[in-house]
């Protein structure tokens, strides 16, 4: 269909690629309803169960991919507006007596003018990508191309002026894991929000998160306790554990966190003996006394516990932070945290 199209249509992707392999989300098997309410338009509720089911086949597929129903907060959230851009587009389209389909190209149409000023700017500032074609060969391409911006912004400050004045409002609490934050910490004890953090020395990603991690602590000095907690992927991460297990010797001499950030700011991720041992000794430990720590293993209880309890919360990559128990999986950017940290100080100056 061309555009531009319902909302609904633009996510609805079938589920027969994965044949036998789909499974229902974590709760959906025993064939019970879940009667929360995800959302509201206007005076009616829109439960969790009626929500999953529109938009059962990514669920179904994300299910298959290992992920836990505590992951699918953030899609319900956005198939939530998708949801209510249908519903209030429909109920619209039928006030008015046309097809919705209409309605929405006839709105998302209006007022748009591109003027050839725009179209030669766009072409003189992009001459590299069109390959020395002329103007008059691709302005009218450039044209189209303004145009379908212009219709899909047009679109959704239409919808957008329809969930509102239907007072849309997505209600649902995220979901919450139970994780112990029995790992080394920095930040005030008596924090509102602890984030722990499960990661793996040799994980790029968890080496880039490195530098968010940093900002929201400045962000925060008052407000939110870190904890780390050691998850090596030793699959793919032949050195991770060793690695670990020598953060925690130079834990049990006082030195974690300065080991840690060298272990993370080294360029090369060398992960060696040898250079785990330099670190070692960068920091001021005790080095005979480290090197009796790694020999024997010391750390390999503490990083086996690490591991146990990540797979009880769900914890399947590298980094997964939980924000008073809430999943975030893939780190995300420092005002990704900043919203889900506030997010947690009004609920709890609310009394949640």
């Amino acid at each position: 269909m061309d555009f531009p199209q319902r909302i609904s249509w633009i996510a609805a992707v079938g589920c027969a690629f994965l044949l036998g392999a789909c499974q229902p989300p974590s709760g959906s098997s025993s064939g019970e309803v879940d009667t929360r309410i995800a959302g509201r338009i206007g005076d009616r509720d829109i439960s969790v169960d009626e929500l999953d089911t529109y938009i059962k086949d990514e669920l179904f597929r994300r299910a298959a991919r290992g992920e836990k129903e505590s992951d699918f907060y953030v899609l319900r959230q956005r198939e939530f507006q998708r949801m209510a851009s249908d519903r209030v587009l429909e109920a619209e389209a039928e006030a008015q007596g046309i097809a919705p389909e209409e309605l929405l190209a006839r709105e998302s149409g209006r007022g748009i003018e591109i003027h050839d000023s725009q179209l030669l700017a766009l072409y003189e500032a992009n001459k590299e990508q069109f390959q020395g074609k002329p103007f008059e060969e691709v302005g009218p391409l450039i044209r189209q191309h303004l145009e379908r911006q212009e219709a899909q912004a047009n679109a959704g400050r239409y919808l957008a002026s329809l969930r509102d004045a239907a007072k849309v409002e997505f209600v649902l609490e995220r979901a919450r894991v139970e994780v112990a934050g029995s790992g080394p910490s920095v930040g005030a004890e008596d924090a509102p929000v602890t984030i722990v953090e499960f990661s793996d020395y040799e994980c790029p990603f968890c080496k880039q998160a490195e530098a968010v991690v940093a900002q929201v602590r400045d962000r925060y000095p008052e407000h939110v306790r870190f904890e780390f907690r050691h998850f090596p992927l030793e699959h793919i991460h032949p050195r991770a554990r060793a690695a670990a297990e020598a953060a925690i010797c130079a834990e049990d001499q006082e030195r974690f966190w300065e080991f840690h950030e060298l272990v993370f700011a080294d360029a090369d991720t060398d992960l060696s003996d040898e250079k785990l041992r330099a670190h070692a000794e960068s920091v001021g430990l005790d080095v005979a006394v480290f090197d009796v720590c790694v020999a024997e293993r010391s750390g390999k209880s503490r990083v086996d516990g690490d591991l146990d309890a990540g797979r009880e919360a769900g914890v399947n990559g590298t980094p997964t932070f939980f924000v008073n128990g809430i999943p975030v999986t893939g780190g995300g950017s420092p005002d990704d945290f900043a919203k889900l940290i506030d997010e947690e100080l009004e609920r709890l100056r609310a009394g949640g």
